[in-house]
């Protein structure tokens, strides 16, 4: 497999963590924009911390890299 391809499933679920975030961002009133200002996505993942697991933030860290490598 090439280097950086995901799987399907990989990918469907980038796709909903950047939903989620963007819907983060019009609720907090923040741009919504990649790149997202370092701060925006501190906050964002801080906002998610106390009812999320590790993994579940990691995944959505993920998602914005890729977000902001593409």
């Amino acid at each position: 497999s090439r280097a950086g391809a995901a799987a399907p499933e990989t990918l469907r679920a980038y796709r909903a963590d950047l939903s989620c975030f963007r819907a983060w961002c019009a609720q907090e009133g923040r741009a919504a924009s990649v790149p997202a200002a370092p701060d925006t996505v501190g906050a964002y993942l801080a906002a998610l911390a106390p009812r999320s697991r590790m993994a579940t933030l990691r995944r959505r860290l993920a998602a914005l890299a890729r977000a902001h490598r593409t």
